[in-house]
């Protein structure tokens, strides 16, 4: 059976799954390692598929951190950083042949700005499952630019908010990079927060640093599968 078909319960304050954490999808040359090749997006959803992966929302699986709820047996969340527009050109269509959806942290102060994402695009995948998140105002390292943080932080949330029109529940720290000033307008503003690490085990502790896995155009195939809790066909 279709594991989104058949979700189990998960008891509050534990959530195993892997977060993939993504920024480029693209087929020209590769500037930097954060560009995935389309081809290589395929093979990797492609092995979440085989081995038997519903992808959930960031909001979902912080919401059964905190009060436990079903969720597929096998659930990954797959998320991108930045608002890039190839995230919508190229991972989209991707992503929707597989049957999964994502979760896009856009960057407010760039929604008008070429090679990002628009409004319409935004809509769009918000209208098909996916969920909107915000990357700050203007991506800038806010452990460097204390007087900045309520813009980074809480402007850019109303700011997406007032433009896409659904509610925005979660902040992705901008370079992975966080510390108690900036958790605490987080947390006077959004309901989870996502940074960089190793763990695929979040505990309801970690729900403002949940731990996402850089997936970059060093990885190889295996090595992305080595990543994954569940390997095998779904029993």
């Amino acid at each position: 059976m279709d594991p989104i078909e058949s979700p189990v319960w998960n008891e509050p304050a534990r959530v195993i799954a892997p977060i993939l954490l993504y920024h480029h999808i693209e087929n020209t040359p590769f500037s930097s390692r954060l560009y995935i090749s389309t081809a290589t997006f395929n093979s990797q959803l492609n092995i979440l598929k085989m081995n038997g992966y519903a992808s959930i929302s960031v909001a979902q699986l912080a919401k059964s951190l905190k009060t436990g709820s079903p969720l597929p047996q096998r659930s990954v969340v797959i998320t991108f950083d930045d608002g890039n527009a190839d995230v919508y050109e190229n991972a989209y269509p991707i992503m929707k042949e597989f049957g999964y959806t994502g979760t896009i942290y856009v960057i407010a102060g760039r929604l008008k700005t070429g090679g990002y994402l628009n409004k319409d695009q935004i809509q769009k995948l918000v209208s098909e499952g996916w969920e909107l998140g915000s990357n700050g105002m203007n991506q800038i390292a806010i452990n460097y630019h204390y007087a900045s943080v309520w813009g980074e932080v809480a402007e850019s949330r109303k700011k997406l908010e007032k433009t896409i029109g659904v509610p925005v529940e979660t902040f992705s720290y901008p370079y992975g990079i966080t510390d108690g000033v900036i958790q605490k307008v987080v947390k006077d503003n959004y309901k989870t927060g996502v940074t960089q690490g190793k763990s695929i085990r979040h505990i309801l502790e970690s729900i403002y640093t949940l731990s996402r896995i850089e997936i970059t155009n060093e990885m190889d195939l295996d090595t992305f599968e080595s990543i994954l809790p569940w390997k095998g066909e779904l029993i």
